[in-house]
């Protein structure tokens, strides 16, 4: 569940620092979950910040594996899951 929750913020608020993700869920990010998102290739880091905090975006594999053709139908996605 974490690391879905982990998935939509990312896809939703790209780029979005580690800090910014823990605010979000109020609670403290295991890093396995960063690590084992970009293994499946769904993430990356799209910049690193002046202060070395690394920024994470999706990928192209992210949208193909979950079938949307943009980052703009993952939201509507996130619309009809309420």
């Amino acid at each position: 569940r974490a690391l879905i929750e982990v998935l939509a913020i990312i896809a939703m608020r790209q780029p979005v620092a580690r800090s910014e993700i823990e605010a979000i869920r109020c609670v403290q990010l295991n890093v396995s979950i960063l690590h084992d998102l970009q293994d499946y290739g769904w993430i990356k880091v799209v910049k690193v910040t002046n202060n070395d905090a690394h920024l994470y975006g999706t990928t192209l594999k992210f949208l193909q594996d979950f079938g949307l053709s943009s980052i703009a139908e993952c939201e509507k996605l996130m619309y009809t899951l309420d």
